[in-house]
């Protein structure tokens, strides 16, 4: 790197910084000043057109190489030197910073001498003793302490400066950056994205340009930040260069999904709540209905004993009354009505019991179990549980009209092995629980309706549907403390998952 091409644009910018410090600062490159600080021109009276014909030695009285070659060290601090004035007036001074070596010469390579100069004429008055101790902290933590990441580089993307809060952002060293661009840590379609705002900024068209976009670290991570760009030029040359201000916004990006996700949680629940009153009394008129419809239907079966024709239209009725009294009691689980008669249940034989019941149903579905779990009694109610399963096997059975597979399985797990602990066990991660999976070789869900499927009345049968087989069933397992959860893909098929708790002993 060309450190003259770049030396203007830097002590351009780090100047704002450097009004606020009040000791002296200056940097040389090639034995040569480049910069002088205001408070430099203030104590000294140099400026940086009065030094830049001049040596080091015409500046500093003091060998100055002979002294970092006794300090053996790059890094230095309070180093006492004296400095003359351009009326040959001798400043004892006290001198930190660093400097770069080369065969016992100062700056000899493409390298930065940066020390902070401090006056040390009153220091050594014990009055003002404590004025000595803040600057090189000051210095330090300006650039590497700031609380967002600043980084200048060029046009093409490489890094020519950088702070430690950039670096530690990203997980890389300063070295390291030397190597890397920014475009190994952007995303393709972002770079993409911001070339006409940054073609602007170049030419002068915006002051700034400020963005949200992502950047790889070098573990693997992939952070969020907010950058804000703005061009910095090199007056004598007329190059530009990037300076960037890099904020990590990925926990907040993070809280506001969580934000998000609890206020579209609150709102169904609130639609829920608002549903569930209105089936209730729905569910409660219509039960008066069919109780009259069921009595009336008891007294023609008696009455038209005789006669065929009537017994079938009689039939017929009493069919369409047994449906509507299931999309009552399917309406009361729902709405959390419903009498449960809870008690000790073996899971793996009600399982077996509903397989067995839906065989004439599912006559062309191929069934499998593997029923692992070695504890599976739980405490439910016998005929919403077998309900539930039966639900999910006939919705397995639409979904594969030519006939596919059906495998069943179940397993033991903690509740500490849950990918996430779901409010039911989350006070007690030592919970025993049955895991049950119901897959299905189908057509699948797809993933845009698919967050929707345990709504109630949301069906995708047309008028086959009555939209309440999935949410009565996640009623039912919310009342068994349970959870259910679906997993699907066109073309993959689908997989339900019922996590319900073991009795306790």
């Amino acid at each position: 790197m060309n450190y003259s091409d770049v030396a203007v644009p830097i002590g351009k910018k780090i100047s704002d910084v450097f009004n606020f410090i009040k000791d002296p600062i200056l940097i040389v490159m090639k034995s040569k000043v480049v910069y002088l600080n205001p408070t430099f021109t203030s104590v000294f009276g140099y400026t940086i057109d009065d030094l830049s014909s001049r040596t080091l030695g015409d500046l500093f009285l003091s060998n100055l190489n002979q002294s970092f070659i006794l300090l053996n060290d790059t890094n230095f601090s309070d180093l006492e030197v004296i400095i003359k004035l351009q009326d040959n007036t001798l400043i004892p001074c006290r001198m930190s910073g660093s400097v770069v070596m080369n065969n016992q010469q100062i700056c000899d390579m493409e390298v930065v001498l940066h020390p902070i100069v401090r006056n040390i004429t009153k220091v050594k008055d014990a009055n003002e003793r404590n004025k000595d101790n803040t600057s090189q902290e000051i210095y330090k933590s300006v650039f590497n302490e700031l609380p967002v990441g600043i980084i200048i580089n060029e046009i093409d993307g490489s890094f020519n400066l950088t702070n430690q809060t950039f670096e530690h952002m990203l997980n890389y060293t300063k070295e390291e950056l030397i190597e890397v661009k920014t475009t190994d840590i952007s995303f393709p379609e972002e770079l993409e994205n911001q070339i006409p705002l940054m073609n602007e900024l170049t030419l002068g068209k915006r002051d700034m340009v400020q963005l949200k976009k992502r950047y790889k670290t070098k573990d693997g991570r992939i952070i969020w930040v907010k950058v804000t760009y703005k061009i910095l030029t090199d007056k004598s040359s007329g190059k530009k260069y990037y300076l960037s201000f890099i904020e990590d916004i990925t926990r907040e990006l993070q809280q506001e999904k969580i934000n998000k996700s609890i206020q579209e949680q609150s709102i169904h629940l609130q639609k829920m709540e608002a549903i569930g009153r209105i089936a209730s009394e729905v569910t409660h008129d219509l039960g008066n209905i069919f109780t009259i419809i069921d009595g009336g239907v008891n007294i023609l079966q008696s009455k038209f004993q005789e006669k065929e024709e009537m017994q079938t239209i009689v039939d017929i009725i009493e069919k369409a009354t047994d449906n509507g009294s299931k999309l009552i009691k399917k309406l009361l689980i729902f709405t959390k009505k419903s009498e449960y008669k809870f008690e000790l249940l073996k899971l793996h034989d009600i399982i077996d019991e509903t397989i067995n019941l839906s065989k004439t149903t599912l006559k062309k579905i191929n069934i499998t179990t593997m029923l692992q779990a070695t504890d599976d009694i739980i405490l439910g109610d016998k005929d919403s549980i077998q309900n539930s399963l039966l639900n999910l096997f006939i919705n397995a059975k639409d979904a594969m009209p030519l006939g596919g597979k059906l495998n069943i399985e179940t397993t033991n797990i903690i509740a500490s092995e849950l990918s996430t602990i779901s409010v039911p066990y989350k006070n007690n991660g030592k919970t025993k629980l049955i895991d049950i999976r119901i897959r299905d070789s189908g057509s699948g869900i797809s993933q845009t309706i698919i967050n929707s499927i345990f709504e109630p009345f949301f069906t995708t049968k047309g008028h086959a549907g009555t939209g309440l087989g999935l949410a009565s069933t996640q009623a039912t397992m919310t009342q068994h403390n349970g959870i259910i959860s679906v997993v699907s893909q066109i073309g993959e098929g689908t997989e339900f998952q019922i996590i319900l708790p073991i009795a306790e002993e």
